[in-house]
């Protein structure tokens, strides 16, 4: 059985890997992971800009709105990772536990901001559900 901290080292070893390894705000390196002790807080998440204002500046005031990027499948991504490797997890049970927020980057002096939008699933429930997979 492999641990939480090698499942982590495997996704980001992965050469085919669409989405991110965070703790809290900050993507982690491999060595980063090898010298991390509490990998609870761990997610793969993938995140995308839904929106926002540019172009405003000291002289105007235009409120050009951000063009919405894809929106990002990372329930479909790491079934498909999954699968890619051998593990076939029910596409439901995987779904149940990927979370969506939303939120805004803080607007700059002129108002100019991002709205984006982030899919994640925590490490540990990953680890649980391939670990329940097994028995």
């Amino acid at each position: 059985m492999i641990t939480q901290k090698q499942l982590a080292l495997y996704l980001v070893n992965s050469f085919n890997l669409k989405f991110n390894i965070k703790i809290i705000d900050s993507s982690l390196t491999e060595k980063e992971l090898n010298n991390l002790s509490n990998i609870n807080d761990l997610i793969i998440e993938e995140t995308w800009i839904t929106g926002g204002t540019f172009g405003n500046n000291c002289y105007d005031y235009f409120n050009n709105q951000v063009e919405s990027e894809c929106e990002k499948d990372l329930l479909n991504d790491l079934f498909l990772f999954l699968k890619n490797i051998n593990i076939n997890l029910d596409y439901e049970i995987l779904k149940d536990n990927i979370r969506t927020e939303k939120f805004n980057e803080d607007p700059d002096y002129y108002f100019n901001y991002y709205e984006y939008t982030t899919s994640y699933i925590k490490l540990s429930n990953l680890y649980e559900i391939l670990n329940i997979k097994k028995t």
